[in-house]
């Protein structure tokens, strides 16, 4: 299916919107990790170590 000049500028919208959320749970994860007591960032692996 061709793609038209719309299609760029609303994958853009997108891309920006997923980034602005992944910097408000980034941040926000920061802020619960510092009510815990830690100032590092988890590993994936730590995230998931049962």
């Amino acid at each position: 299916m061709p793609r038209g000049p719309a299609d760029g500028v609303e994958d853009e919208a997108a891309l920006r919107s997923l980034h602005l959320l992944v910097r408000h749970l980034t941040a926000d994860g920061d802020r619960r990790a510092a009510a815990a007591g830690r100032q590092a960032r988890r590993t994936y692996q730590q995230m998931t170590a049962i």
